[in-house]
């Protein structure tokens, strides 16, 4: 199905220009999935890292998973620590993994009970007998963490009758400091964080009017981590999917960029606003630029992406092919140009840059809900003036569910090749899981295969040439070279020793 350019549809106008600054043009950010590199300066903690020749994965009903894939093709698991909760990511540095869980899962007989938030360090030299360095529980709720070479930053909210508060906790990655972690404390709530040359910034709503608070905060061996300085924006940060640059990015070392909202709920064709604050002073931060676009509705899907804001309406169930709005918005260019962008068919709910591509990763329904399919369309991104629709793929069939779909990090690139995780149900009950394998060669974007696996695809890592599938139920090695049928090795398998064999 064709797609036609949507012209002008977001469009708020040129906002007024804060100070008569020329910024410096950021270099293009690295588009790689973070899934598909290990952690560094500023990466969001996530599900999985590869530190070596070892992967590990914290997954909610088995802990802490430790694999060895020095052989791509014959990964193998060499421990575990176990642990039950909702998990955020995992850090690790040289021989120590820093592990965050939104809660832990505490059982007593027949009884269940929420534990509170924590961080917890692990020495892994031994990864058949992993032992705890220390363990720290967290106030509130986990809403993002973020690591440095040497440094956990964890940012939580907690809700009390009176206030409500945002709490950054930092902690050092080789689990020397558990037992005295450095903290700030401030009133507010949607908070965002990033670190940036050493300086930690967050960005949070103000709980007596709107607006939003961005607080440059520092730290470092031997300090306090502590407010150096603020700067008050007009509109107001909201919430977002937890998923690398939602909210808040650094575009280069010296400057950050909030999206906010300059209406409390920010509905439809309301004014969104994005600041860029230039954090190279940390006592005294200032807002350089500003420019609004119209919301495409309450709920958004937005992706910073360098010099670029992706932007569109984020639905839920898709009864129908709903036709959904896909903004490129050119934020190094002049702010007098018109952005244009996509309509795409369907529910957006994820927006992935892939190199010169954006993914749009949705869903379409029927209209009595009883079928929805995962698709991914692909836009060459080249000129932000100008995106040009570059084909479409599916990911399952029946009833469809993915990682991918709040999650960039479930997203991975070979080559030429795109891999999608799923998980579909057909009627009358067969249930299948697997990785939808995508063709982006050649200027456009074509299904060329699947790879099955058992329980559900939570991140998909490319390493050595090969796709490593981290699952439920344990660690898939894909073999995808875009000429054959993808070829699925023996699965290192976390709760039992047994499971299928390789595919033809």
């Amino acid at each position: 199905m064709r797609r036609h350019v949507l012209v002008a549809g977001l469009v708020c106008g040129v906002a007024a220009i804060a100070e008569a600054t020329t910024l410096p043009q950021p270099a293009r950010a690295d588009t790689t999935p973070a899934a598909a590199r290990t952690t560094r300066a500023d990466d969001a903690v996530d599900l999985v890292q590869v530190d070596r020749d070892r992967l590990y994965h914290l997954e909610e009903t088995e802990g802490l998973l430790i694999y060895d894939v020095s052989d791509a093709d014959r990964p193998r698991l060499l421990g575990r620590h176990p642990l039950v909760g909702w998990p955020l990511g995992v850090a690790v540095r040289g021989d120590v993994a820093t592990f965050v869980m939104r809660w832990g899962d505490v059982r007593t007989g027949g009884d269940r009970t929420q534990d509170p938030a924590l961080v917890r360090a692990l020495d892994v030299r031994d990864p058949a007998r992993p032992r705890v360095l220390g363990e720290l529980r967290i106030e509130g709720d986990v809403r993002d963490a973020r690591a440095t070479r040497d440094t956990l930053y964890v940012l939580s909210e907690s809700r009390g009758p009176d206030v409500a508060r945002v709490i950054v906790t930092a902690v050092r990655l080789d689990g020397s400091d558990m037992a005295a972690p450095r903290t700030v404390r401030r009133e507010g709530a949607a908070g965002w964080l990033r670190v940036v040359d050493g300086r930690v910034v967050l960005a949070h709503t103000d709980v007596t009017r709107p607006g939003t608070h961005v607080d440059v905060l520092t730290d470092g061996p031997g300090a306090v981590l502590a407010v150096r300085g603020t700067v008050d924006l007009e509109a107001t940060v909201g919430y977002g999917e937890r998923d690398t640059s939602s909210r808040i990015d650094a575009t280069d070392p010296a400057h950050v960029r909030v999206l906010g909202c300059r209406t409390v709920l920010c509905a439809t064709d309301d004014a969104l606003e994005i600041a860029t604050v230039d954090v190279t002073d940390a006592a005294a931060p200032r807002v350089v630029s500003t420019r609004v676009v119209r919301s495409p509705d309450l709920a958004i899907a937005t992706r910073f992406d360098g010099g670029r804001l992706y932007l569109s309406r984020r639905g839920s169930l898709s009864l129908g092919t709903p036709s959904t709005p896909v903004v490129v918005i050119d934020l190094d260019g002049p702010s007098s140009v018109t952005p244009v962008g996509q309509v795409v068919d369907g529910v957006v709910w994820n927006l992935v840059p892939v190199a010169s591509r954006l993914l749009v990763i949705g869903t379409r329904g029927d209209v009595d809900a009883t079928r929805e399919r995962v698709f991914v369309e692909a836009f060459d991104v080249r000129d932000a003036r100008h995106p040009a629709y570059a084909g479409e793929a599916f990911a399952g069939d029946g009833w469809t569910s993915s990682s991918a779909l709040s999650s960039s990090h479930a997203v991975a690139v070979v080559g030429p090749t795109v891999a999608v995780p799923f998980r579909s149900w057909v009627f009358p009950g067969e249930l299948r899981s697997g990785v939808a394998l995508l063709d982006a060669s050649g200027g456009t974007l074509r299904s060329f295969g699947e790879a099955p696996s058992s329980g559900v695809v939570e991140r998909l890592v490319p390493y050595r040439g090969r796709l490593l599938a981290a699952t439920s139920l344990g660690l898939w090695s894909i073999d995808v070279d875009g000429l054959r049928p993808p070829r699925v090795a023996p699965v290192a398998m976390a709760r039992r020793q047994v499971g299928p064999g390789a595919s033809p």
